[in-house]
């Protein structure tokens, strides 16, 4: 997954996939993390954590992050895509989603 994120405040923000592409409730409608395979939470280097557990993000100066995510539990295609999925940045004052709907 690449790409960039801007308008944040600098400082880490939490990364996460959720379960449903639909934000109209906030993370109510959002689901919890996307989790196909019903293990516990985790960090993103770890093998038994959520899917959508991708730790945090860090903003620069600038408000701005670039990703650049390779991880085998978040695929782009077949019956565990994030396709479609609800993407949330978080930190204790900002909420941002997006949905990912092609690649």
């Amino acid at each position: 997954m690449t790409g960039s994120i801007t308008g944040l405040k600098p400082g880490n923000h939490g990364f996460h996939i959720h379960q449903f592409g639909d934000y109209t409730g906030g993370c109510v409608s959002a689901g919890g993390h996307f989790n196909p395979a019903g293990k516990e939470h985790g960090g993103p280097k770890d093998d038994n954590r959520h899917a959508g557990d991708l730790g945090n993000v860090v903003a620069d100066s600038n408000g701005t992050v670039t990703l650049d995510i390779v991880d085998s539990q978040i695929p782009l295609t077949g019956p565990n895509s994030i396709v479609g999925r609800s993407v949330v940045v978080s930190s204790k004052v900002l909420l941002s989603v997006l949905v990912i709907v092609r690649y």
